[in-house]
């Protein structure tokens, strides 16, 4: 493997980082290459390297792990603000060996013991939908291998690995991540037997959803350690709502007409500007408990949401 410094001369200095001024996002005219570069200067890796070299070649590994078409030689150099694209070229041939693999030290962060642990790891929860992050990688080789690694030099290490690239983790509720879609025909075909069997009207058939306004607090897209071979760009990650501390009740009617929603807050009392931005009895049905989940009591009005049905 040929060492970044091996073609340079020993009194040669390499040019400094772009900072987020002298460099344009958009150059290119196609929003795709735009927001891939976008995304690219927001990365710590793009922040972190030391040199222009360096940023230009973690640009290039990226637009072809992620396929990104259209990042050509000239599209870099005027990303860069570089006037001339045999820069670009310049650059890609000192820091790349033949194998296109970048070497900036990132391979040597782990043992192979460790980074047999971290494929079989990062495969297990993958196929449980339920990837892992960058700091949960850090944690669990800390209690494999009472080994300490900085978050920044393993994300590093993943940005440059051919077993593993990271995605976006899209939060689902536990439930709609595992479900099997016969079992969902199967509801409705049966749900459809009874109505046409018990001729029940639209407005007796009712969808009725519960939401929490706390059940997503700590569950917004991240950023996800997966096979290299996983084909998307994002996964279904699934959340289980056991933390919400308020709770809605909501439905509608298959023909059309929709419920009164029934809300249940942890306060006994309501707060005037609720009240003043027009949340009313007339509007809602609000109710209390200690937990702020539904309870057996407060579902006990219900009844009043089918009053006028």
């Amino acid at each position: 493997m040929m060492e970044p410094t091996q073609n340079r001369h020993q009194n040669q200095t390499l040019k400094p980082p772009h900072t987020l001024d002298n460099v344009n996002p958009e150059c290119h005219e196609n929003p795709e290459v735009q927001s891939f570069f976008r995304r690219v200067i927001e990365s710590q890796e793009f922040c972190m390297v030391q040199s222009e070299g360096q940023q230009v070649a973690i640009v290039k590994d990226r637009a072809e792990r992620e396929g990104i078409e259209g990042i050509s030689y000239q599209v870099m150099a005027d990303f860069f603000t570089i006037s001339s694209k045999s820069t670009i070229k310049h650059h890609l041939d000192r820091w790349v060996d033949e194998d296109v693999e970048l070497t900036l030290g990132a391979r040597r962060l782990l043992t192979n013991q460790q980074k047999d642990e971290v494929i079989w790891l990062v495969n297990e929860l993958q196929r449980n939908n339920n990837p892992e992050t960058f700091e949960d990688i850090r944690d669990h080789l800390l209690r494999r291998f009472n080994v300490l690694i900085p978050t920044a030099n393993l994300r590093h290490y993943i940005s440059y690995s051919k077993e593993f690239k990271s995605i976006n983790g899209v939060p689902k509720e536990y439930c709609r991540v595992f479900y099997k879609e016969d079992e969902v025909d199967a509801f409705f075909n049966e749900l459809e037997e009874i109505i046409a069997v018990g001729q029940i009207p639209g407005e007796k058939v009712f969808n009725i959803d519960e939401v929490g306004h706390q059940e997503f607090v700590d569950a917004h897209v991240r950023r996800v350690v997966v096979s290299s071979n996983f084909t998307g760009n994002e996964i279904n990650i699934h959340v289980r709502r056991n933390s919400k501390r308020s709770t809605m009740l909501a439905g509608v009617s298959a023909n059309g007409s929709m419920l009164k929603p029934l809300v249940i807050v942890e306060r006994s009392t309501i707060e005037k500007k609720l009240l003043d931005a027009g949340y009313t009895a007339e509007r809602l049905i609000v109710d209390h408990s200690n937990t702020g989940f539904i309870t057996t009591k407060n579902f006990s009005i219900g009844h009043i949401l089918f009053s006028n049905i």
